[in-house]
């Protein structure tokens, strides 16, 4: 959340180092390595981890403990291609959860299959899991992950051409994640926001915005949008088009803004007419 994951790798690597017994210490270890490498872009090492720490929780987890890993691990082996494998583990969650009367747990795992669907271009059924999602966090009052429910709908929206919506879904995630200081979703926010810039012909727009996430991005080592490979269509076309030095200039303008600017000059965008021309 605060942007400190490269820190974060070095200390947890260090703890895992040490070895130990599997204990559910260790497995807690490995699920914050498995976390941590996710947010680094890093599938392999995060699949790894979270396989270890379920094989693990077999010996001596219970349900909820099996629950959390099946959902943790959803996520780097459905964003790595598995996609039927991923979504089973997801589903798999949910279904303990549901055992559970963990309605936290089943939301979750609605939104871990939507976001494995909307990777695999499944966006018709992204959209179906996110619409399970989304009341119950608005229910529990999860602003958390509401936050990161809202954004999933909208980049999910925005494959579906439903603008308008996306936006709204969007600019409440933006929101949450920005009082909560959350830069991780901040800069997935500033991505769904560019995108939305380069289909409405917003070039300028565009490429501020990718300046301002990339050097969010640096400053964070936050890398989830190398990691799964999440490009931005037409934005080579816009490059092209502006050429090489005014491309560039926008997006120095976009890196040196700060992360206040960077959330207002994406939050200024009319819900009801985004084809405003370039700020």
């Amino acid at each position: 959340m605060r942007g400190n994951i490269a820190e974060g790798r070095r200390w947890v690597g260090e703890v895992l180092a040490m070895g130990g017994e599997d204990s559910p210490t260790r497995v807690r270890t490995l699920e914050a390595a498995g976390g941590l490498a996710w947010w680094n872009g890093d599938m392999e090492a995060s699949r790894e981890h979270y396989e270890e720490a379920l094989s693990l929780l077999r010996s001596f987890g219970d349900d909820a403990d099996m629950a959390n890993a099946l959902y943790n691990l959803a996520f780097p082996v459905g964003f790595s291609g598995r996609i039927d494998e991923g979504l089973q583990y997801a589903d798999r969650a949910r279904v303990l959860y549901e055992r559970l009367g963990d309605e936290a747990g089943v939301a979750r795992s609605h939104w871990a299959m939507g976001s494995v669907a909307h990777f695999a271009g499944r966006d018709e059924d992204a959209k179906v899991a996110c619409e399970k999602a989304l009341p119950i966090y608005q229910r529990l009052g999860d602003t958390f992950d509401l936050a990161w429910a809202h954004r999933m709908f909208g980049t999910t929206l925005i494959n579906l051409g439903e603008t308008e919506e996306a936006v709204a879904q969007l600019t409440a995630g933006l929101r949450l994640f920005d009082e909560a200081g959350d830069l991780s979703g901040v800069i997935l926010h500033l991505r769904d926001f560019a995108q939305l810039a380069i289909n409405k012909g917003q070039q300028e727009r565009a490429l501020t915005l990718i300046g301002a996430l990339t050097a969010l991005e640096e400053e964070t080592g936050m890398r989830l949008l190398e990691g799964f490979s999440e490009q931005l269509e037409g934005l080579e076309e816009i490059r092209d088009e502006l050429g090489p030095d005014r491309a560039g200039e926008i997006f120095e303008r976009g890196r040196n803004l700060s992360r206040g600017q960077a959330v207002r000059f994406a939050l200024d965008v009319p819900a009801g007419d985004l084809s405003t021309s370039s700020h």
